[in-house]
């Protein structure tokens, strides 16, 4: 297949001036490139995941007026947002790029206590997605008795590995597999310690013969 080479440089210029404009979070020269690409590449795949993220520069950070409203705002973060990022600038760049998204959600739901039914709706919940350690690990600690509840202990262990390595979350890492060994082998398996994986490798191997279906 033969390119336009011009046409075909023209699609990327105008790409990086929308790309660059979200980085600068200019939502004003973004729609301005926005609509120059649309005119001249109308089909072109990646037209609605910028107008996704340009949206999102004009959101009003609202705070939540309950945990159903929340729960909406996290579910097309999820399925939409998050999506139209990872199409535009790639895995790596996205989450830099979708951070203060996250900490804007988790300001908007900070007047909300835990709901243990809806458990992500918590401010601590969206802290962790945007990698402010120290904001998530302060918004757990507000949580009451959230040492004996599996969500907001699994929040707990991973915030603070993050910030102090493995060393600091095993007493955290055992008083959850003691409550919920689900919450801890979905915890352990994506923390990044090769050596807790390791240990985990070994203790599958270890009752691979087991038919016993609880190896709590």
């Amino acid at each position: 297949m033969q390119f336009d080479l011009f046409m075909h440089g023209r699609n990327v210029m105008l790409q990086n001036d929308i790309v660059a404009a979200l980085r600068d979070r200019d939502e004003a020269a973004g729609r301005q490139a926005l609509a120059i690409f649309a005119t001249e590449f109308p089909e072109h795949e990646l037209l609605a995941p910028m107008a996704i993220l340009l949206n999102t520069l004009v959101m009003p950070a609202e705070l939540f007026a309950d945990h159903n409203s929340t729960a909406a705002s996290l579910r097309d973060m999820e399925t939409v947002v998050v999506a139209a990022a990872r199409g535009v600038f790639g895995d790596k760049e996205a989450n830099d790029w979708l951070s203060p998204l996250w900490q804007s959600l988790a300001h908007c739901a900070a007047n909300l206590p835990f709901n243990a039914g809806m458990p992500k709706t918590h401010a601590a919940y969206l802290l962790l997605q945007s990698g402010d350690w120290a904001a998530a690990e302060a918004a757990v600690a507000g949580i009451p008795s959230w040492r004996r509840i599996p969500a907001p202990l699994v929040w707990m262990a991973e915030a603070r590995f993050y910030q102090g390595g493995l060393e600091q979350v095993w007493r955290l890492l055992l008083e959850l597999a003691w409550i919920d060994a689900c919450a801890f082998g979905a915890l352990a398996r994506r923390l990044k310690a090769p050596s807790l994986h390791k240990l985990l490798r070994d203790f599958d191997a270890a009752f691979e013969d087991d038919e016993a279906p609880d190896r709590a």
